[in-house]
């Protein structure tokens, strides 16, 4: 019977162990792709605000400059979020050296396992916590990316000749852009496993 009672505790402490290895490969995979919007919108955003100096500068007339700097400033909040999501974050693990004070070497196997079991699932729920922040802001940051791009797009649309340019451009950049948020929000979504 008890030798059944350490198998089960085993295979808990197994599963527990597995989970808790998840959660910090998907907490690393939210960091990698945060890290990849940083690079990402900071090139755009680096494009972007050359390109208002340059209009700015040069004294040319465009129309709706707004636009753009509207873009810019989504570009800015795009990378305001990612950079929280890639900040280092408190991921909760066990504390080792507590495990050798004389209180936890004289327990048994069995009631060890129900202790660390224990500590790693409440772990697992501050983890959880940290994660679901995470992911919100990445994916926050990805909405305010399209928008940036959208909007960029639709301001060079705007000072263009004709208007079936403007017209067969617009449509490009809907269809680009609603393409590119099922491709990055489905993949990314699958990857942390939301």
């Amino acid at each position: 019977m008890e030798s059944e009672d350490k198998e089960a505790l085993e295979i808990i402490y197994g599963e527990v162990s597995y989970q808790f290895q998840g959660a910090f490969r998907t907490y690393k995979t939210i960091r990698e792709r945060a890290g990849q919007l940083i690079g990402f919108v900071g090139i755009i955003l680096n494009l972007e605000l050359l390109a208002i100096l340059q209009i700015l500068n040069a004294k040319i007339v465009v129309q709706f400059i707004i636009i753009l700097v509207i873009s810019s400033i989504f570009a800015i909040a795009s990378l305001i979020m990612s950079g929280l999501a890639y900040r280092q974050a408190l991921f909760q693990t066990l504390k080792s050296e507590k495990y050798l004070e004389p209180e936890y070497i004289n327990k048994s196997k069995s009631e060890l396992l129900k202790i660390i079991s224990k500590e790693k699932v409440e772990d697992m729920k501050i983890n959880k916590k940290i994660l679901h922040e995470r992911a919100v802001l990445v994916n926050s940051s990805m909405y305010f990316l399209i928008f940036a791009i959208v909007s960029g797009a639709a301001f060079i649309l705007i000072n263009v000749a004709s208007l079936y340019d403007f017209i067969y451009g617009l449509i490009i950049v809907l269809i680009a852009g609603i393409v590119i948020y099922i491709i990055l929000h489905d993949h990314f979504r699958k990857k942390i496993g939301l």
